[in-house]
């Protein structure tokens, strides 16, 4: 059972938590010092909760030596007053992970505590992956400066263009082209050009391109602003005008590296990953979930018209003898793993799949199969021959054979 830290001066507001997450592992403190000390003794805490306001130090004065002591922790300020400088400055510091305003929203409060598991899990599996590091020197990353500001676009094209490939736009239109056509890896935005939202801009820009790294900049401080470019973007940093060319050019360079983890790691970029509406755990592309229905409905026609089609399935699909190895696959599982068909029907299923604790996570969805005794779907995180880390979503359906339980199931790979 995961754990999680809740840090609050008032006891009633931790009781509360506790009441809310009784099915979690629940630890409390009502002050940053007692939170520490919690943490020492409990180092295995996958998430902590603090309030912002409380006496001696701070919610992110907590959450930034929580940072520096247990880097692996996921960070939640819950807050009901907005400190700008603060904010801005955990933002820019990667601080917090989410921020949550009080009084919170129950379920929305439970889903992302959800969601920072999720990705503490994934963080913890991605720490133990290799990164490629390329000997030859990579082609120059592309970057996009938008700001209607044409003074602005000139000084900043001129600080990055010896190291990155410059575009530049002066409308948001303009820059909706430019990354359909171009491939680029960070975009430098002001929060609002020719009077529209840079916000907005960048919520949609993510969830096409959930690889790019954000950067926005703004002459005014905006808490209400910073709140939301970490709970609906995931920005890097945002940076308050005027800002020294070193401090640009270092955030641009650290933003470069983002992409590249991103890219190598994208089991840490919850922008991908996270369960909500925008996401294709929740609700895939037209193109995907036209896939998916139709599979979905092959399933629960029976086995024998799951075979029947299997070897023309253009996703990835197989058959898989439980607690034992792959019976029959077909080639798209074979190009997506990287194993021919041979070698797939010599391996077990956690040979694939990469997780802290296999045998209890097929456990569970195993017993959800058998109580539902229709498909149901799950996110795998699962490695290729050449040990590339990826993550699916699988839809898998039980049967059973000659006193023989097998797998059925095919799965969509998330980029």
């Amino acid at each position: 059972m995961e754990k999680v830290l809740f840090v609050d001066d008032q006891p009633q507001v931790l009781q509360s938590l506790r009441l809310l997450f009784h099915d979690y592992d629940v630890i409390t403190a009502e002050n940053g010092a007692d939170a520490l000390l919690m943490l020492k003794e409990n180092p295995d805490t996958a998430v902590i909760v603090s309030d912002q306001r409380m006496p001696r130090m701070q919610g992110i004065e907590l959450l930034r030596e929580v940072k520096h002591l247990y880097p692996q922790i996921i960070r939640i300020l819950l807050t009901g007053y907005a400190d700008i400088d603060a904010v801005i400055s955990s933002v820019n510091q990667g601080e917090v992970f989410r921020f949550i305003s009080k009084p919170w929203d129950s379920q929305k409060l439970r889903d992302t505590i959800a969601l920072a598991i999720r990705i503490f899990h994934r963080q913890q599996f991605a720490d133990t992956t290799f990164i490629e590091r390329r000997k030859q020197p990579r082609e120059k990353l592309g970057v996009l400066v938008i700001d209607d500001n044409l003074n602005h676009l000139s000084a900043m094209r001129s600080l990055l263009m010896s190291d990155y490939d410059v575009y530049t736009a002066d409308s948001f239109d303009e820059a909706r082209n430019i990354v359909n056509r171009h491939a680029i890896a960070c975009t430098i935005c002001d929060t609002h050009v020719r009077g529209e939202c840079g916000v907005d801009f960048l919520i949609e820009l993510k969830e096409k391109y959930p690889d790019i790294c954000a950067i926005m900049h703004s002459e005014q401080k905006d808490a209400d602003i910073a709140i939301r470019l970490v709970n609906e973007v995931r920005v890097y940093r945002y940076l308050i005008k005027p800002f020294r060319k070193s401090e640009f050019l270092a955030t641009v360079k650290g933003a470069q590296q983002q992409y590249f983890l991103w890219r190598q790691k994208p089991v840490l970029n919850d922008k991908i990953f996270q369960p909500t509406p925008n996401t294709f755990s929740e609700s895939p592309t037209v193109a995907i979930k036209s896939n998916t229905d139709e599979f979905v409905k092959i399933l629960e026609k029976g086995y024998r018209a799951f075979e029947q089609v299997l070897d023309r399935f253009p996703i990835p699909a197989g058959v898989l003898k439980v607690g034992g190895t792959f019976q029959k696959v077909n080639n798209a599982l074979c190009n997506l793993l990287g194993y021919s068909s041979d070698e797939l029907m010599n391996l077990c299923l956690p040979d694939i799949i990469q997780h802290q604790d296999i045998n209890a996570r097929l456990t569970k969805i195993l017993d959800k199969l058998a109580r539902t005794q229709s498909p149901v779907s799950w996110e795998m995180i699962y490695t290729t021959k050449h040990k590339q880390v990826k993550m699916a979503k699988v839809y898998g359906s039980l049967t059973q054979k000659d006193d023989e339980i097998f797998l059925y199931g095919f799965f969509t790979e998330i980029d």
